[in-house]
Protein backbone atom coordinates (compact mmCIF):
# COMPACT_ATOMS: atom_id res chain seq x y z
CA UNK A 1 0.00 0.00 0.00
CA UNK A 2 1.50 3.51 -0.90
CA UNK A 3 2.24 5.61 2.00
CA UNK A 4 0.56 9.00 1.86
CA UNK A 5 2.10 12.01 0.01
CA UNK A 6 3.35 13.83 2.76
CA UNK A 7 4.70 11.09 4.63
CA UNK A 8 6.63 9.98 1.34
CA UNK A 9 8.12 13.13 0.76
CA UNK A 10 9.27 13.29 4.82
CA UNK A 11 10.76 9.91 4.26
CA UNK A 12 12.76 11.33 1.23
CA UNK A 13 13.37 14.37 3.24
CA UNK A 14 15.33 12.35 5.86
CA UNK A 15 17.44 10.09 3.61
CA UNK A 16 18.31 13.27 2.09
CA UNK A 17 19.26 14.70 5.25
CA UNK A 18 21.41 11.85 6.03
CA UNK A 19 23.33 11.47 2.63
CA UNK A 20 24.01 15.35 2.57
CA UNK A 21 24.99 15.55 6.33
CA UNK A 22 27.27 11.59 5.76
CA UNK A 23 29.02 13.85 2.31
CA UNK A 24 29.44 17.06 4.30
CA UNK A 25 31.93 14.91 6.80
CA UNK A 26 33.36 13.07 3.92
CA UNK A 27 33.72 16.22 1.81
CA UNK A 28 35.97 17.70 5.07
CA UNK A 29 38.82 15.48 3.83
CA UNK A 30 41.72 16.80 2.58
CA UNK A 31 44.00 14.00 2.92
CA UNK A 32 43.81 10.40 3.78
CA UNK A 33 42.03 10.46 6.89
CA UNK A 34 40.24 7.19 7.87
CA UNK A 35 36.80 7.41 9.54
CA UNK A 36 35.95 5.52 12.59
CA UNK A 37 32.07 4.94 13.19
CA UNK A 38 31.97 6.14 16.56
CA UNK A 39 28.92 7.86 18.08
CA UNK A 40 28.25 11.61 17.19
CA UNK A 41 29.24 14.33 19.75
CA UNK A 42 26.77 14.59 22.49
CA UNK A 43 24.98 17.61 23.63
CA UNK A 44 27.02 18.64 26.79
CA UNK A 45 30.39 17.89 24.37
CA UNK A 46 29.14 19.95 21.71
CA UNK A 47 29.01 23.06 24.25
CA UNK A 48 32.59 22.09 25.66
CA UNK A 49 35.88 24.18 24.50
CA UNK A 50 38.61 22.50 22.12
CA UNK A 51 42.53 21.29 22.24
CA UNK A 52 44.50 21.31 19.79
CA UNK A 53 47.63 19.31 20.73
CA UNK A 54 50.75 20.29 18.44
CA UNK A 55 53.41 18.04 18.68
CA UNK A 56 57.16 19.51 17.04
CA UNK A 57 59.23 16.43 17.12
CA UNK A 58 63.11 17.25 18.77
CA UNK A 59 62.04 20.43 19.20
CA UNK A 60 64.37 21.60 22.20
CA UNK A 61 63.54 23.95 24.66
CA UNK A 62 66.11 26.61 24.05
CA UNK A 63 65.36 26.71 19.64
CA UNK A 64 63.20 29.56 20.15
CA UNK A 65 66.11 31.89 21.39
CA UNK A 66 68.72 30.03 19.74
CA UNK A 67 66.82 30.77 16.25
CA UNK A 68 63.91 32.56 16.58
CA UNK A 69 60.72 31.22 15.99
CA UNK A 70 57.85 34.43 16.07
CA UNK A 71 54.91 32.46 16.28
CA UNK A 72 55.61 29.90 19.03
CA UNK A 73 57.40 32.70 20.72
CA UNK A 74 53.60 35.02 20.43
CA UNK A 75 52.11 32.56 22.92
CA UNK A 76 54.35 32.91 25.65
CA UNK A 77 52.91 36.16 25.89
CA UNK A 78 49.65 35.41 25.18
CA UNK A 79 49.40 32.22 27.08
CA UNK A 80 51.35 29.92 28.99
CA UNK A 81 55.03 28.78 28.64
CA UNK A 82 58.32 26.76 29.98
CA UNK A 83 61.26 29.11 29.57
CA UNK A 84 63.29 26.51 30.97
CA UNK A 85 61.86 23.64 28.87
CA UNK A 86 59.53 20.41 29.50
CA UNK A 87 61.00 17.54 31.47
CA UNK A 88 60.74 14.24 28.83
CA UNK A 89 60.26 10.97 30.36
CA UNK A 90 63.42 8.86 30.35
CA UNK A 91 63.89 7.35 28.16
CA UNK A 92 63.54 10.47 26.23
CA UNK A 93 62.73 9.22 22.95
CA UNK A 94 59.83 9.41 20.43
CA UNK A 95 57.38 6.97 20.73
CA UNK A 96 57.53 6.92 24.87
CA UNK A 97 56.93 10.48 25.55
CA UNK A 98 53.99 10.76 23.14
CA UNK A 99 52.32 8.16 24.73
CA UNK A 100 52.90 9.46 28.26
CA UNK A 101 52.02 13.04 26.51
CA UNK A 102 48.45 11.46 26.11
CA UNK A 103 48.33 9.02 29.38
CA UNK A 104 50.43 10.88 31.90
CA UNK A 105 51.81 8.12 32.63
CA UNK A 106 55.76 7.00 32.83
CA UNK A 107 56.76 4.22 30.36
CA UNK A 108 57.20 2.21 32.44
CA UNK A 109 53.45 2.50 32.97
CA UNK A 110 51.84 2.57 30.00
CA UNK A 111 54.09 -0.15 28.66
CA UNK A 112 55.97 1.55 25.45
CA UNK A 113 59.23 1.93 27.37
CA UNK A 114 61.16 2.70 23.93
CA UNK A 115 60.66 2.51 20.30
CA UNK A 116 61.54 -1.06 19.95
CA UNK A 117 61.82 -3.63 22.71
CA UNK A 118 61.13 -7.21 23.99
CA UNK A 119 58.21 -8.31 26.05
CA UNK A 120 59.79 -11.99 27.49
CA UNK A 121 55.78 -12.54 29.16
CA UNK A 122 54.36 -12.00 25.23
CA UNK A 123 57.82 -13.46 23.77
CA UNK A 124 57.37 -11.18 21.20
CA UNK A 125 58.88 -7.37 19.81
CA UNK A 126 57.81 -3.86 19.70
CA UNK A 127 58.48 -2.00 16.76
CA UNK A 128 57.46 1.45 16.68
CA UNK A 129 57.69 0.95 12.43
CA UNK A 130 55.70 -2.09 12.40
CA UNK A 131 52.07 -1.80 12.14
CA UNK A 132 51.08 -5.48 13.34
CA UNK A 133 52.91 -4.32 16.74
CA UNK A 134 52.28 -0.05 16.15
CA UNK A 135 48.37 -0.83 15.33
CA UNK A 136 47.93 -3.51 18.01
CA UNK A 137 46.20 -1.86 20.90
CA UNK A 138 46.87 -4.76 23.73
CA UNK A 139 51.01 -3.23 23.59
CA UNK A 140 49.53 0.41 25.07
CA UNK A 141 48.48 0.61 28.64
CA UNK A 142 46.72 3.57 29.88
CA UNK A 143 44.29 5.86 28.36
CA UNK A 144 45.04 7.90 25.55
CA UNK A 145 43.09 11.31 25.94
CA UNK A 146 41.44 10.29 22.55
CA UNK A 147 40.07 7.38 23.92
CA UNK A 148 38.77 8.86 27.07
CA UNK A 149 36.88 11.64 24.68
CA UNK A 150 35.36 9.01 23.20
CA UNK A 151 34.28 7.03 25.87
CA UNK A 152 32.79 9.88 26.64
CA UNK A 153 30.92 11.26 24.09
CA UNK A 154 33.26 13.75 22.46
CA UNK A 155 34.83 13.12 19.39
CA UNK A 156 38.45 13.09 18.36
CA UNK A 157 40.77 13.19 15.51
CA UNK A 158 44.46 12.69 15.37
CA UNK A 159 46.82 13.86 12.32
CA UNK A 160 49.43 11.51 13.25
CA UNK A 161 50.27 10.56 16.83
CA UNK A 162 52.14 6.99 18.37
CA UNK A 163 49.19 4.65 18.96
CA UNK A 164 46.53 6.76 17.25
CA UNK A 165 46.38 4.15 14.84
CA UNK A 166 45.56 1.00 17.31
CA UNK A 167 42.33 0.38 19.05
CA UNK A 168 43.07 0.85 22.49
CA UNK A 169 40.89 -0.33 24.96
CA UNK A 170 38.74 -1.08 21.91
CA UNK A 171 38.66 2.57 20.55
CA UNK A 172 40.39 4.52 18.10
CA UNK A 173 39.66 8.44 17.12
CA UNK A 174 36.71 9.44 15.05
CA UNK A 175 38.69 10.82 12.60
CA UNK A 176 42.60 9.60 12.00
CA UNK A 177 45.50 9.00 8.97
CA UNK A 178 48.13 5.94 8.82
CA UNK A 179 51.47 7.74 9.78
CA UNK A 180 52.97 8.81 6.20
CA UNK A 181 56.22 11.54 7.12
CA UNK A 182 55.99 12.69 3.43
CA UNK A 183 51.97 14.47 3.62
CA UNK A 184 52.62 17.97 2.77
CA UNK A 185 52.71 20.49 5.95
CA UNK A 186 50.00 22.47 4.98
CA UNK A 187 47.84 20.25 4.37
CA UNK A 188 48.34 19.32 7.77
CA UNK A 189 46.73 22.29 8.97
CA UNK A 190 44.27 22.87 6.37
CA UNK A 191 43.18 19.01 7.27
CA UNK A 192 42.37 20.32 11.27
CA UNK A 193 40.78 23.39 10.25
CA UNK A 194 38.20 20.77 7.96
CA UNK A 195 37.56 19.19 11.15
CA UNK A 196 37.21 22.26 12.86
CA UNK A 197 34.38 23.08 9.89
CA UNK A 198 32.53 20.02 11.00
CA UNK A 199 28.98 20.42 11.83
CA UNK A 200 28.83 20.04 15.41
CA UNK A 201 28.22 16.83 15.83
CA UNK A 202 30.96 15.61 14.14
CA UNK A 203 33.30 18.37 14.86
CA UNK A 204 36.27 16.81 17.04
CA UNK A 205 36.71 18.48 20.53
CA UNK A 206 40.41 16.82 21.00
CA UNK A 207 42.65 16.96 17.96
CA UNK A 208 46.54 15.83 17.36
CA UNK A 209 48.62 17.33 15.23
CA UNK A 210 52.34 15.75 14.55
CA UNK A 211 55.53 17.59 12.83
CA UNK A 212 59.09 15.76 12.46
CA UNK A 213 61.27 17.75 10.38
CA UNK A 214 62.83 19.50 13.37
CA UNK A 215 63.66 15.99 14.57
CA UNK A 216 65.48 15.15 11.51
CA UNK A 217 67.73 17.57 10.83
CA UNK A 218 69.01 17.63 14.43
CA UNK A 219 69.86 13.83 13.76
CA UNK A 220 71.19 14.18 10.47
CA UNK A 221 73.08 17.78 10.99
CA UNK A 222 73.09 18.36 14.72
CA UNK A 223 71.24 20.82 16.99
CA UNK A 224 73.87 23.38 15.83
CA UNK A 225 73.47 23.27 11.94
CA UNK A 226 72.04 25.29 9.70
CA UNK A 227 69.18 22.76 8.60
CA UNK A 228 68.13 22.71 12.41
CA UNK A 229 67.55 26.27 12.00
CA UNK A 230 65.45 25.91 8.82
CA UNK A 231 63.41 23.73 10.15
CA UNK A 232 62.70 25.39 13.24
CA UNK A 233 61.34 28.13 11.20
CA UNK A 234 59.36 25.81 8.87
CA UNK A 235 57.52 24.56 11.77
CA UNK A 236 57.12 28.04 13.19
CA UNK A 237 55.12 29.29 10.13
CA UNK A 238 53.01 26.13 10.18
CA UNK A 239 52.36 27.44 13.50
CA UNK A 240 51.73 30.76 12.47
CA UNK A 241 49.32 29.60 9.55
CA UNK A 242 47.29 27.32 12.07
CA UNK A 243 47.04 30.43 14.75
CA UNK A 244 46.02 32.55 11.89
CA UNK A 245 43.04 29.72 10.55
CA UNK A 246 41.98 29.49 13.86
CA UNK A 247 41.60 32.65 14.74
CA UNK A 248 39.20 33.22 11.85
CA UNK A 249 36.96 30.28 12.70
CA UNK A 250 36.39 32.11 15.96
CA UNK A 251 35.68 28.84 18.22
CA UNK A 252 37.10 28.47 21.82
CA UNK A 253 40.08 26.95 20.72
CA UNK A 254 42.99 25.88 22.88
CA UNK A 255 46.52 25.82 21.15
CA UNK A 256 49.08 23.51 22.89
CA UNK A 257 52.54 23.41 21.49
CA UNK A 258 55.42 20.78 22.70
CA UNK A 259 57.57 18.45 21.85
CA UNK A 260 58.80 15.13 23.04
CA UNK A 261 62.33 15.73 23.70
CA UNK A 262 65.55 17.98 22.81
CA UNK A 263 68.64 16.73 20.72
CA UNK A 264 72.37 16.89 21.66
CA UNK A 265 75.82 16.50 19.54
CA UNK A 266 76.70 12.98 19.68
CA UNK A 267 80.44 12.29 21.32
CA UNK A 268 82.20 9.34 19.84
CA UNK A 269 81.78 6.68 18.02
CA UNK A 270 79.41 4.20 18.89
CA UNK A 271 80.23 1.85 22.19
CA UNK A 272 80.08 -1.90 21.64
CA UNK A 273 78.98 -3.39 24.83
CA UNK A 274 79.99 -6.90 23.67
CA UNK A 275 83.31 -5.19 24.78
CA UNK A 276 82.15 -5.44 28.35
CA UNK A 277 80.31 -8.70 28.93
CA UNK A 278 79.76 -11.82 26.70
CA UNK A 279 75.92 -11.16 25.25
CA UNK A 280 76.19 -15.06 22.96
CA UNK A 281 73.06 -16.01 23.45
CA UNK A 282 71.34 -12.75 25.08
CA UNK A 283 68.28 -11.56 23.49
CA UNK A 284 68.77 -7.63 23.08
CA UNK A 285 66.26 -4.98 21.44
CA UNK A 286 66.98 -1.38 21.28
CA UNK A 287 69.37 -0.85 24.22
CA UNK A 288 67.80 -3.17 26.68
CA UNK A 289 69.22 -6.59 27.25
CA UNK A 290 67.07 -9.87 27.99
CA UNK A 291 68.73 -12.56 29.41
CA UNK A 292 66.64 -15.68 29.91
CA UNK A 293 67.16 -16.45 33.40
CA UNK A 294 68.22 -14.21 36.99
CA UNK A 295 71.50 -16.28 37.00
CA UNK A 296 72.26 -15.21 33.67
CA UNK A 297 71.19 -11.56 34.43
CA UNK A 298 73.29 -11.56 37.60
CA UNK A 299 76.34 -12.62 35.67
CA UNK A 300 76.22 -9.55 33.11
CA UNK A 301 75.33 -7.54 35.61
CA UNK A 302 78.97 -9.22 37.62
CA UNK A 303 81.03 -8.58 34.23
CA UNK A 304 79.70 -4.96 33.23
CA UNK A 305 80.78 -4.06 37.01
CA UNK A 306 84.20 -5.41 36.26
CA UNK A 307 84.72 -3.59 33.27
CA UNK A 308 83.25 -0.13 34.51
CA UNK A 309 83.25 3.16 31.94
CA UNK A 310 82.79 6.07 32.75
CA UNK A 311 80.39 6.74 30.11
CA UNK A 312 77.41 4.46 31.28
CA UNK A 313 76.33 3.22 34.52
CA UNK A 314 74.85 -0.60 34.59
CA UNK A 315 72.06 -1.04 37.01
CA UNK A 316 69.95 -4.23 38.34
CA UNK A 317 66.35 -3.25 36.56
CA UNK A 318 64.96 -2.77 40.64
CA UNK A 319 67.96 -0.34 41.12
CA UNK A 320 67.70 2.18 38.77
CA UNK A 321 67.44 5.66 40.19
CA UNK A 322 63.89 6.48 40.81
CA UNK A 323 64.04 9.64 39.33
CA UNK A 324 64.16 7.52 35.85
CA UNK A 325 60.82 5.40 36.54
CA UNK A 326 62.95 3.17 34.70
CA UNK A 327 62.52 -0.26 37.29
CA UNK A 328 59.29 -1.86 37.25
CA UNK A 329 58.58 -3.64 33.97
CA UNK A 330 60.17 -6.42 32.44
CA UNK A 331 60.08 -5.13 29.42
CA UNK A 332 62.76 -2.56 30.45
CA UNK A 333 65.50 -5.64 30.19
CA UNK A 334 67.64 -6.40 33.28
CA UNK A 335 70.56 -5.21 33.68
CA UNK A 336 69.65 -1.57 32.43
CA UNK A 337 72.17 0.16 30.76
CA UNK A 338 71.65 3.83 31.85
CA UNK A 339 74.31 6.28 29.17
CA UNK A 340 76.61 8.53 30.90
CA UNK A 341 76.73 11.71 28.38
CA UNK A 342 75.54 11.69 24.69
CA UNK A 343 76.72 8.58 23.31
CA UNK A 344 75.04 5.72 20.99
CA UNK A 345 75.68 2.23 22.01
CA UNK A 346 75.60 -1.21 19.84
CA UNK A 347 76.03 -5.04 20.70
CA UNK A 348 78.38 -5.63 17.09
CA UNK A 349 80.00 -3.42 15.23
CA UNK A 350 77.35 -3.72 12.98
CA UNK A 351 74.36 -3.54 15.13
CA UNK A 352 73.38 0.09 16.55
CA UNK A 353 71.36 -0.43 19.84
CA UNK A 354 70.18 3.12 19.57
CA UNK A 355 69.13 5.88 17.10
CA UNK A 356 66.76 6.18 15.08
CA UNK A 357 65.87 3.15 12.59
CA UNK A 358 64.88 3.99 9.05
CA UNK A 359 67.18 6.83 9.10
CA UNK A 360 70.44 7.25 6.47
CA UNK A 361 73.73 8.83 6.78
CA UNK A 362 75.81 9.41 9.96
CA UNK A 363 74.34 10.34 12.95
CA UNK A 364 75.53 13.71 14.32
CA UNK A 365 72.87 14.43 17.14
CA UNK A 366 70.70 12.19 19.32
CA UNK A 367 68.25 12.05 22.38
CA UNK A 368 67.19 9.54 24.81
CA UNK A 369 69.55 10.49 27.62
CA UNK A 370 68.25 11.15 31.59
CA UNK A 371 67.31 15.17 31.40
CA UNK A 372 68.21 15.61 34.68
CA UNK A 373 71.58 15.89 33.85
CA UNK A 374 71.18 16.43 30.07
CA UNK A 375 69.35 19.74 29.44
CA UNK A 376 69.64 19.52 25.86
CA UNK A 377 66.57 16.51 26.38
CA UNK A 378 64.29 19.18 27.76
CA UNK A 379 61.60 19.68 25.29
CA UNK A 380 59.24 23.07 24.63
CA UNK A 381 55.78 23.59 25.90
CA UNK A 382 53.36 26.49 24.90
CA UNK A 383 49.62 26.85 25.42
CA UNK A 384 47.83 29.75 24.01
CA UNK A 385 43.80 30.10 24.34
CA UNK A 386 40.43 30.93 26.22
CA UNK A 387 41.09 28.66 29.35
CA UNK A 388 44.58 29.62 29.38
CA UNK A 389 46.55 32.60 31.46
CA UNK A 390 48.43 35.12 29.30
CA UNK A 391 51.99 35.53 30.38
CA UNK A 392 52.24 32.55 32.77
CA UNK A 393 55.38 31.31 33.44
CA UNK A 394 56.06 27.84 34.15
CA UNK A 395 59.15 26.54 35.87
CA UNK A 396 60.43 23.10 34.77
CA UNK A 397 57.77 20.43 34.90
CA UNK A 398 57.41 17.19 34.15
CA UNK A 399 55.49 15.79 30.82
CA UNK A 400 53.58 13.25 32.94
CA UNK A 401 51.83 16.46 33.92
CA UNK A 402 49.95 17.62 30.66
CA UNK A 403 47.74 14.92 30.32
CA UNK A 404 45.54 15.72 33.65
CA UNK A 405 45.74 19.60 32.10
CA UNK A 406 44.41 18.39 28.98
CA UNK A 407 41.40 17.15 29.88
CA UNK A 408 40.51 19.40 32.88
CA UNK A 409 39.73 22.06 29.87
CA UNK A 410 38.20 19.19 28.31
CA UNK A 411 36.08 18.94 31.46
CA UNK A 412 36.08 14.78 31.10
CA UNK A 413 36.30 12.49 33.74
CA UNK A 414 40.41 10.95 33.92
CA UNK A 415 41.88 8.08 35.40
CA UNK A 416 44.47 8.27 38.02
CA UNK A 417 48.07 9.05 36.63
CA UNK A 418 51.45 10.06 37.34
CA UNK A 419 50.89 13.78 36.44
CA UNK A 420 49.07 15.82 38.71
CA UNK A 421 46.35 19.01 37.82
CA UNK A 422 48.19 20.94 40.66
CA UNK A 423 51.48 21.21 38.84
CA UNK A 424 50.05 23.03 36.09
CA UNK A 425 46.75 24.62 37.19
CA UNK A 426 48.56 28.12 37.82
CA UNK A 427 48.47 28.45 33.70
CA UNK A 428 44.19 28.21 33.85
CA UNK A 429 42.17 30.44 34.03
CA UNK A 430 40.29 29.17 37.15
CA UNK A 431 40.63 26.65 39.56
CA UNK A 432 39.84 22.95 38.81
CA UNK A 433 39.20 20.30 40.98
CA UNK A 434 41.57 17.54 42.01
CA UNK A 435 41.25 14.65 44.23
CA UNK A 436 44.32 13.27 46.61
CA UNK A 437 45.01 9.53 46.31
CA UNK A 438 47.44 8.09 48.93
CA UNK A 439 48.89 4.84 49.10
CA UNK A 440 51.13 2.94 51.78
CA UNK A 441 54.42 3.61 49.21
CA UNK A 442 53.79 7.36 49.92
CA UNK A 443 53.37 7.93 46.55
CA UNK A 444 50.86 11.10 46.02
CA UNK A 445 49.02 10.81 42.71
CA UNK A 446 45.90 13.07 41.56
CA UNK A 447 42.80 11.82 39.52
CA UNK A 448 41.21 14.51 38.00
CA UNK A 449 37.69 14.19 38.51
CA UNK A 450 34.22 16.76 38.80
CA UNK A 451 32.13 14.79 41.05
CA UNK A 452 28.19 15.68 40.88
CA UNK A 453 26.82 18.00 43.38
CA UNK A 454 24.39 14.87 44.25
CA UNK A 455 24.89 13.55 48.09
CA UNK A 456 25.63 10.20 47.31
CA UNK A 457 22.66 7.79 48.64
CA UNK A 458 23.59 4.93 51.25
CA UNK A 459 22.34 1.61 50.34
CA UNK A 460 19.55 0.18 51.76
CA UNK A 461 16.38 -1.42 51.16
CA UNK A 462 14.24 -1.29 48.47
CA UNK A 463 17.53 -0.49 46.75
CA UNK A 464 19.80 -2.31 43.57
CA UNK A 465 23.65 -1.60 44.52
CA UNK A 466 25.55 -0.77 41.83
CA UNK A 467 27.10 -3.29 39.56
CA UNK A 468 30.00 -3.99 37.34
CA UNK A 469 29.33 -3.84 33.87
CA UNK A 470 33.08 -4.05 31.97
CA UNK A 471 36.14 -4.38 34.71
CA UNK A 472 39.74 -4.10 33.56
CA UNK A 473 42.29 -6.46 35.16
CA UNK A 474 44.96 -4.66 37.15
CA UNK A 475 48.91 -4.98 36.59
CA UNK A 476 50.42 -7.30 38.90
CA UNK A 477 53.64 -4.79 39.29
CA UNK A 478 57.52 -6.04 38.87
CA UNK A 479 58.58 -5.44 42.89
CA UNK A 480 55.17 -7.26 43.76
CA UNK A 481 55.98 -10.03 41.98
CA UNK A 482 59.45 -10.37 43.03
CA UNK A 483 58.61 -10.42 46.26
CA UNK A 484 55.79 -12.89 46.23
CA UNK A 485 53.03 -10.45 47.14
CA UNK A 486 49.46 -10.74 47.22
CA UNK A 487 46.12 -9.82 48.43
CA UNK A 488 43.62 -7.38 48.17
CA UNK A 489 43.16 -3.57 48.10
CA UNK A 490 39.88 -1.98 49.21
CA UNK A 491 38.95 1.47 47.39
CA UNK A 492 35.89 3.44 48.63
CA UNK A 493 34.90 4.66 45.41
CA UNK A 494 31.67 6.88 44.44
CA UNK A 495 29.55 5.60 41.15
CA UNK A 496 27.64 8.42 39.57
CA UNK A 497 24.01 7.99 37.89
CA UNK A 498 25.80 7.37 34.68
CA UNK A 499 28.12 4.86 36.12
CA UNK A 500 31.42 6.47 36.11
CA UNK A 501 33.52 6.00 38.77
CA UNK A 502 34.81 8.90 41.24
CA UNK A 503 36.66 9.91 43.97
CA UNK A 504 38.44 6.91 44.09
CA UNK A 505 40.33 6.26 47.53
CA UNK A 506 42.62 3.71 49.17
CA UNK A 507 41.25 2.13 52.16
CA UNK A 508 43.48 -0.59 52.82
CA UNK A 509 46.17 -0.79 50.84
CA UNK A 510 49.18 -3.14 49.92
CA UNK A 511 51.57 -1.32 48.58
CA UNK A 512 54.61 -2.06 45.81
CA UNK A 513 52.78 -0.27 43.80
CA UNK A 514 49.52 -2.51 43.71
CA UNK A 515 47.20 0.51 45.13
CA UNK A 516 47.81 2.82 42.13
CA UNK A 517 47.54 -0.46 39.76
CA UNK A 518 44.09 -1.15 41.66
CA UNK A 519 42.76 2.74 41.51
CA UNK A 520 44.02 2.46 37.62
CA UNK A 521 42.00 -0.58 36.89
CA UNK A 522 39.45 1.13 38.73
CA UNK A 523 38.92 4.46 36.63
CA UNK A 524 38.53 2.65 33.72
CA UNK A 525 35.84 0.18 34.98
CA UNK A 526 32.44 0.99 34.07
CA UNK A 527 29.39 0.51 36.19
CA UNK A 528 25.12 -0.43 36.23
CA UNK A 529 24.55 2.70 38.71
CA UNK A 530 22.70 1.83 41.87
CA UNK A 531 18.61 2.28 41.38
CA UNK A 532 15.87 3.35 43.91
CA UNK A 533 12.45 3.73 43.25
CA UNK A 534 13.44 2.72 39.47
CA UNK A 535 15.84 5.79 38.82
CA UNK A 536 19.38 5.55 39.14
CA UNK A 537 21.22 7.29 42.32
CA UNK A 538 24.66 8.10 43.74
CA UNK A 539 26.49 5.79 46.03
CA UNK A 540 29.91 4.97 47.72
CA UNK A 541 30.42 1.79 47.88
CA UNK A 542 33.87 -0.23 48.82
CA UNK A 543 35.22 -2.70 46.35
CA UNK A 544 37.68 -5.05 46.14
CA UNK A 545 40.56 -5.48 43.86
CA UNK A 546 42.36 -8.86 44.43
CA UNK A 547 45.92 -9.59 43.26
CA UNK A 548 46.88 -13.42 43.55
CA UNK A 549 49.86 -14.99 42.41
CA UNK A 550 49.74 -18.40 40.13
CA UNK A 551 52.61 -19.91 39.96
Amino acid sequence: MPLPHKRVTAVLATVLAAVLFCAAAFGQDLTPVVHTDNPPNTAAQQAKHYVILVSLDGFRYDYPQKYGAPHIQSMAITGASAPDGMLPSYPSITFPNHITLVTGLYPEHHGIVANTFYDPFRNATYNYTQSQTNGDGSWYGGTPLWVLAEQQGMRSACLFWPGSEAAIQGVRPSYYLHFDDKLDDTKRVDQVIAWLNLPPEQRPHFITLYYSNVDHAGHLYGPDSDEVRAAVHHVDDMIGDLQTKLAALKLPVDLIVVADHGMVTLKGDPINLGEFAHLDGVHTDGSQLYPKTEAEAARLFAEFKAHPDPRFTVYRRADVPAHLHFSESPREGDPVIVPNGPYLFRTTPANPMMGRGGMSGTLHGSHGFDPSTMPEMKAIFFAQGPDIKPGAKLPPFENVNVYPLIAQILELRAPLVDGTLSTLSSSLTDAKITVRVESKDDKHRSVLEKPSAEEPVKIGLGMTPPTWLNSVSPQYTDKARKAGLSGKVILSVRIEKDGHPSEIRVVDGLGMGLDESAVNAMTSSTFKPAMKDGQPVVTVVNLEVNFQRFE
